[in-house]
């Protein structure tokens, strides 16, 4: 009786012992995964006073990289401006009430065509996206609202409000991978309600599908526009964009009203980093960053891309 008493304790013993690592062991995991994002936060500020110092300097950003003291080791960070893109987040209207900008519907539409998708399909997934990001829960023609995905092991539900990401696509109905192969260059998740916004001075000729996107009457092609900078002296150098627009009022379509669908710019519009670390193996992030009018960049959250071996 004592010897099986003596056991069971000891079992008891083990077990709590094993307990108790355990919660050690997750308690050092948590507070490594909050130092990492802690860490993450911190490179990615000092990132974006680097973007902003590069743009007071020149006006332009060119890509960079510098190496930094970091938490006991170093931290490498590589800045670049970001392509030209469609902020799917412009479907959203930003008014808080829900609703959805058809004319941008109907330009991310554009974009897919212009991308070489198929009507039927770029229209699938333009109204899946739009019953996605809306507040009810009726579904559009060729759209798919929470009912859809009911199926799906696990279910899950329609957000019903903006994209945090672009690989929250996925989820969406319509846009299969190969879809989204067609586009991922010209697409990005931006603040809600914010129409495009267009460098006019790093526009080249794979930007055509989104140029015909935002302005779908301006040119038939990306040469044509081309041919209309180099024709009005600019080339790729337009100084400001009240001289681009005074241009552009020679040109049909071109001359979009502030508070439309796209937003012009003659200075970067968005910059990226990559941040990583040196000595033990950790995590390879990368945040992107809004550049407002007054030179500020707005960094979004970092996400992991890697390990660092």
């Amino acid at each position: 009786m004592v010897q099986a008493i003596v056991l069971v304790l000891s079992s008891l013993a083990v077990l709590l012992s094993g307990a108790a690592l355990n919660s050690v062991r997750s308690a050092a995991n948590a507070r490594a995964s909050l130092d990492a994002r802690w860490t993450a936060s911190g490179a990615s500020e000092a990132a974006a006073a680097l973007i902003e110092s590069g743009l007071a300097d020149e006006g332009r950003l060119e890509p960079y990289q510098q190496i930094l003291p970091w938490a006991g080791g170093t931290v490498s960070i590589s800045i670049r401006e970001s392509r030209n893109c469609f902020n799917l987040n412009a479907l959203h209207d930003g008014s808080g009430e829900g609703l959805v900008s058809e004319d941008q519907v109907d330009a991310l539409k554009r974009l897919m065509m212009a991308s070489g998708i198929a009507e039927d399909d770029a229209q699938r997934a333009t109204h899946s996206l739009a019953d996605w990001i809306d507040a009810d829960d009726s579904s559009r023609p060729d759209g798919a609202e929470s009912l859809s995905y009911d199926n799906k092991s696990p279910p899950y539900r329609a957000a019903n409000g903006a994209l945090t990401s672009v690989a929250e696509l996925y989820d969406i109905e319509g846009f299969a991978p190969a879809l989204l192969a067609k586009i991922s260059g010209v697409i990005c998740v931006e603040l809600p309600g914010q129409a495009s916004a267009l460098n006019v001075n790093t526009l080249t000729a794979e930007d055509w599908p989104l140029l015909h996107a935002l302005l779908p009457d301006a040119f038939d092609d990306m040469a044509a526009f081309l041919r209309w900078q180099d024709g009005h002296g600019a080339g790729n150098t337009w100084t400001s964009v009240e001289a681009f627009r005074r241009a552009a009022g020679t040109s049909a379509g071109l001359a979009a009203p502030d508070g439309g669908i796209v937003r012009f710019a003659t200075r970067p519009v968005r910059a990226e980093s990559t941040l990583a670390w040196s000595g033990e193996a950790g995590p390879v992030m990368t945040v992107r960053y809004v550049i407002t009018d007054a030179g500020r960049a707005e960094a979004g959250s970092p996400v992991e891309i890697g390990t660092r071996p």
